[in-house]
């Protein structure tokens, strides 16, 4: 008997460690339960940090993207209005031309003071018609100057002959 009581014991002693061995396993997987939940929260809030960075930077992005059309579309007009005044500089280039050569015809024809006045009045026919288009259209102001002072040179030697 005495042997069956220490064997009890025995066992006793072994199921008291091995509670304590349990508990502090438990204890263990507690910890352990609670540092991988810090980390899953941890985990959470820099993926929600990065989703608004995200957020941020596809706006960013957005606002980048419609600067850059609307520059392009900027840029597309920019180049039909320069197109569009190389022509008119072109045509006004060709007006010269032909004015120049009328002048030298007509200032070849006249001798009498009354074809003298006919033409200072052409001429300033010429430069009201280029002072006005130099007024109302800018791009051309440069064109329309040199107009006017050709038709003045023009005038001041009528004036001599």
């Amino acid at each position: 008997m005495e042997i069956l009581k220490e064997q009890i014991r025995d066992k006793e002693n072994f199921i008291k460690r091995m509670q304590r061995s349990s508990q502090v396993f438990e204890e263990q997987v507690e910890t352990t339960e609670k540092v991988y939940e810090q980390q899953i929260k941890d985990q959470e809030e820099r993926i929600r940090c990065m989703k608004e960075k995200l957020d941020e930077a596809n706006k960013e992005i957005y606002g980048l993207k419609d600067e850059l059309e609307k520059s392009q579309l900027d840029k597309a007009e920019l180049q039909q209005q320069l197109k569009e005044m190389d022509q008119i500089k072109r045509s006004m280039l060709i007006s010269i031309e032909v004015l120049t050569e009328e002048i030298k015809t007509i200032t070849s024809q006249f001798e009498s003071p009354k074809e003298r006045r006919e033409m200072r009045s052409v001429l300033k026919y010429i430069k009201c018609v280029a002072q006005s288009k130099m007024i109302s259209d800018m791009s051309i102001h440069n064109l329309a100057f040199k107009i006017i002072t050709f038709c003045t040179i023009i005038e001041n030697i009528i004036g001599f002959c």
